[in-house]
């Protein structure tokens, strides 16, 4: 009966095509070889296996296109997974760049480096020399015995996002149905300490007596600026998709830089909102540049909140780095901001205008009357801080 309908005689990536294609016209009969042609101009020879064996038929697997069910292929089939892995990063990094506004475009560099560094631990730890993806989500149970739990579960979902964007078959493919059956390891949650202002003055002031004194200026200023990390030590500066949180050089223009009397504007890139201008809460106290790295500066903020609950100073849960950030958002909610201002200060502004509220930048008047609020919430700055204030000018 299938001699005669139509059929597709084609050889596509050196794969001989010759069966039929499951349409009852003609014109469906062209659209599946056309369809064929793109996934050969894309280089995914497993759709192409995959009609070649009659597993699937060329016209299930367009119309499954054209409903959004995405594309399935046999897990016995899958393709060489290293070569296949490289290419996907490489096409999601030139996604970003070519549209760097749409945040579902492609991945951004930072992001492909994370995936492809914990990749090629899995595949070094596991000894895997050109496994297929199906091989490779074999042994991905006993990869849990080689890796922290955080590290198994960001493997987890990279290779799942892959079967999602490579495959096209999302929760229709076996392949992803395979790799999500394994369950997640369990992390340890890391609680959420946003400070009040007499407890960041408390870990400032242990930071003044510290082994480097000029850590309390650094969380000082992180604390009254709601920095993120990657912003205050310009983390991106290096080359794309890598970070460096070492001390710049004079030569070095920060983000936020320069810094004047009235607010601070700062240049994030993480989101379109990033990009954002702040109250400067205390003018009369400058806004240090970094003069320790992260992973030194961390260890000081570690050393004082240890000292400081063993004292009794600080309870539970432990403050980490990234707290000052959540205590400028306290201090600025508790303040009564408005929620378009509230949402600029903390770059949590939404990314389509109009979707909320137009967006805006707050007017100088209002910049200066958030900072009196806020001040007002915060209270005075730290006794060392009082005692030696650096003024900057405008």
């Amino acid at each position: 009966m299938d001699r005669h309908r139509p059929r597709i005689r084609l050889t596509l990536l050196g794969v001989k095509v010759h069966v039929p294609s499951g349409a009852t016209t003609e014109k469906d009969n062209d659209r599946c070889i056309d369809m064929l042609k793109g996934f050969a101009s894309e280089g995914k020879i497993d759709f192409i296996r995959e009609v070649a064996t009659e597993r699937t038929r060329a016209i299930v697997m367009l119309r499954n296109m054209h409903t959004g069910k995405g594309l399935v292929v046999s897990p016995e089939d899958a393709w060489e997974l290293i070569p296949a892995w490289r290419d996907f990063l490489v096409k999601q990094q030139e996604l970003r760049r070519r549209d760097k506004r749409n945040r579902k475009a492609g991945l951004k560099d930072r992001t492909t480096k994370k995936m492809d560094q914990a990749f090629n631990h899995f595949v070094r730890v596991m000894d895997l020399k050109n496994p297929t993806l199906k091989e490779a989500i074999d042994v991905m149970e006993a990869y849990k015995e080689h890796s922290e739990a955080s590290e198994w579960n960001h493997l987890r979902d990279y290779l799942s996002s892959f079967i999602g964007k490579v495959c096209a078959g999302r929760k229709h493919s076996p392949l992803w149905h395979a790799i999500r059956a394994i369950e997640g390891r369990p992390t340890r949650w890391r609680a959420k300490h946003p400070c009040t202002g007499d407890e960041s003055r408390v870990i400032a002031e242990q930071l003044f007596r510290g082994r480097h004194p000029v850590a309390g200026w650094m969380w000082w200023s992180l604390d009254v600026t709601g920095m993120r990390p990657i912003e205050y030590w310009d983390g991106d500066r290096a080359k794309p998709g890598t970070a460096n949180f070492s001390v710049p050089g004079p030569d070095v223009v920060l983000p936020w830089e320069p810094v004047y009397a009235t607010h601070l504007h700062i240049r994030g890139e993480k989101r379109d909102a990033s990009d954002r201008k702040i109250p400067r809460l205390y003018p009369e106290i400058e806004i240090v540049r970094p003069a320790l790295t992260l992973n030194l500066f961390r260890a000081c903020v570690n050393e004082a909140v240890a000292a400081l609950m063993q004292e009794g100073k600080l309870a539970e849960p432990r403050v980490t780095l990234y707290d000052t950030r959540r205590t400028f958002h306290k201090i600025a909610r508790d303040a009564k901001l408005t929620e378009p201002n509230y949402d600029h200060y903390t770059a949590h502004m939404p990314n389509t205008p109009g979707e909320k509220y137009p967006a805006r930048v707050p007017p100088p008047e209002e910049i200066a009357a958030d900072a009196k609020a806020m001040r007002k919430i915060f209270g005075p700055p730290p006794k060392a801080a009082r005692a030696n204030i650096r003024v900057v000018s405008a």
